[in-house]
């Protein structure tokens, strides 16, 4: 595997798994936060905060793997085609097209339906933010604006 494949194959597990790990690290402080046992006593040092800390990442990763996976294998790949072959391979290009594939999940998975479109959902514009650092972290281990991809075998 030549090294422009490996780093394409490393950015798309990364950008994967990335959405779903920030959101349950971000739930969990903010689960510490509101449900603290109090400020002396911070929830993450009971027992149940002890395993919240370590499910939360879990869960995140899990859904990751579960809606992000085929998002980014029928969005990603042509969308960084797309911004390959238009000459928008730059970061913003690819966190916009990371937030608006993040939309397109967040009004097709069950239960994040609210309503009749995904910009008018919390769920939506939440999803937004993780999808955004899904395409800016593809974009920094990948780098297509300076990778040259060859046609040999």
């Amino acid at each position: 595997m030549t090294d422009g494949k490996a780093r394409l194959f490393v950015a798309f597990a990364a950008a994967a798994l990335a959405p779903g790990l920030a959101v349950g690290v971000f739930l969990d402080v903010v689960l510490n936060i509101l449900f603290g046992a109090s400020f002396h006593t911070p929830f993450a040092a009971t027992p149940e905060g002890g395993l919240m800390l370590l499910l939360g990442p879990f869960m995140g990763m899990l859904y990751g793997c579960v809606y992000s996976v085929p998002l980014l294998l029928i969005l990603g790949l042509p969308a960084h085609l797309a911004l390959r072959r238009l000459h928008l391979a730059t970061g913003w290009a690819y966190m916009l097209a990371g937030a608006l594939i993040a939309l397109v999940g967040a009004s097709i998975v069950p239960g994040f339906l609210v309503f009749a479109s995904p910009l008018a959902s919390p769920h939506g514009l939440v999803s937004a933010l993780p999808g955004a650092l899904s395409g800016g972290l593809f974009w920094l281990i990948a780098r297509p604006d300076r990778l040259i991809y060859t046609s040999q075998p």
